[in-house]
């Protein structure tokens, strides 16, 4: 924790400070690890972490063993780095660090590359974990942007770019077609591309890209059909039509959105199909009903108290969630857990709650970036305030004195939220630093 962490750093670096000379002079004297493995690379602003979980479920269930790398964790570090999706251990984490630090001490004290990064380590730990634990597949998750992102070190053997929207505009831009262009920088030269359904702006800028490096491309949108056959607080059911074949699937994932997420990952598995990787469509189906994804739109209940959680921090995610939370839920009372990060439009994202007419509590989680209440309360009044809460164990302690099993607890504005919810709904040993 005592390397530079932009996650937790009020400091809005800018795409000048990024360059992945460190990150390259620092995998070279681990003996470069991340080549050892065949990757999945994915960018994005939304979805990727939900693609990146399906493509991995999709190559377990057809038998291989994959690494994972993703950010942000909810509860733990060790999260972030996996082995067919289990968390590496508190030991191997440890380990690991106790390998790469005088590497990166090496890094700093032998050039004019500046000081490692906490992404930057992190990123190297789980090429290295990936490397010894002999994995058949990593797939790596873009951490900010892609062109600059540390891990755009690989060379892989399919790219995938998720949905784009305005997010981190003071490090990507603040139009889609900038932003677009920062993540395209992901593709490779002659290496498969998949794209999901996109704006104009953004599909643009990835055709053009893909064309010039020469890329095969896949755009979900036009390649691929899909509609949702049922739906219910549990699970849904929808059909995908792919190039290869026809995929009924169920799923305990709730949303539009994670349909999208899900023909974007099956498209990707086509691909992988398409050069040698064997992968049958009944494996693709079993890996959807298997999957569980902590803190999006996720369903629990509590003491026969109902709650959705949702990591969703920015306005189009904020949008989406509304929207799939009255396709999905018409509760008595909606009580609303809200907070958020700098750097983030909570001003636009709590206008689209407030279409849902919530109860709203406010609070701030332990994230070294959390947004004061107070702060928050002073921008709109738009919501029935029920309270500030100065912790989000407070929080919901609170929404539970005010709720039914006629209503709904929704926890959202970031990870950090959800994270210290589940802590408290499910007995987890918060993580100090």
């Amino acid at each position: 924790m005592s390397l530079t962490d932009f996650e937790r750093s009020f400091k809005n670096p800018t795409n000048r400070i990024f360059k992945l000379d460190r990150m390259h002079f620092l995998l070279k004297e681990l003996g470069n690890p991340q080549n050892e493995t065949p990757a999945i690379h994915i960018a994005g602003t939304k979805g990727k972490g939900s693609t990146a979980s399906m493509i991995e479920s999709i190559l377990n269930h057809s038998g291989y063993t994959t690494g994972l790398f993703t950010s942000p964790h909810l509860n733990k570090f060790t999260e972030r780095i996996r082995i067919s999706n289990q968390p590496i251990s508190d030991n191997q984490f440890a380990s690991l660090v106790d390998k790469i630090w005088p590497k990166l001490k090496s890094v700093e004290s032998n050039t004019s590359l500046g000081s490692v990064t906490t992404f930057e380590m992190l990123t190297a730990m789980a090429f290295l974990h990936f490397k010894e634990m002999n994995v058949d597949f990593q797939i790596v998750e873009v951490g900010m942007g892609g062109r600059l992102d540390s891990t755009n070190v690989l060379n892989p053997i399919t790219s995938v770019i998720t949905r784009i929207s305005l997010d981190h505009t003071e490090t990507l831009g603040n139009t889609i077609s900038a932003i677009a262009e920062e993540k395209a920088g992901i593709i490779k030269p002659n290496v498969p591309a998949i794209f999901a359904p996109q704006v104009a702006d953004a599909e643009k800028v990835f055709t053009n890209k893909a064309k010039l490096l020469n890329a095969p491309l896949t755009s979900v949108k036009e390649k691929f059909s899909w509609k949702i056959t049922d739906r219910n607080s549990l699970k849904q059911n929808f059909e995908i039509n792919g190039e290869l074949s026809s995929y009924s699937i169920e799923t305990n994932l709730l949303g539009d959105h994670q349909v999208d997420n899900a023909a974007t990952s099956i498209a990707t598995a086509e691909t992988l199909s398409k050069v040698g990787v064997l992968i049958k469509p009944t494996s693709i189906i079993h890996s959807f009903q298997q999957i569980n994804l902590k803190g999006r739109f996720q369903f629990i209940e509590s003491n026969k108290i109902k709650f959705i959680l949702d990591g969703a921090h920015n306005p189009d995610s904020i949008r989406r969630l509304v929207r799939s939370f009255k396709k999905y839920f018409n509760p008595k009372k909606v009580i609303l857990v809200f907070g958020c990060i700098h750097g983030h439009d909570y001003k636009k994202m709590l206008i689209s709650l407030s279409k849902i007419n919530p109860v709203v509590i406010i609070s701030k989680s332990r994230h070294p970036k959390s947004i004061e209440p107070l702060d928050i309360l002073k921008q709109f009044d738009s919501f029935h305030l029920d309270s500030l809460q100065p912790t989000v164990s407070d929080a919901i302690g609170k929404a539970l004195t005010l709720a039914t099993n006629e209503d709904i607890i929704l926890v959202t504005g970031s990870f950090s939220i959800v994270g210290e919810t589940l802590e408290k709904l499910e007995g987890i040993k918060p993580e100090i630093y």
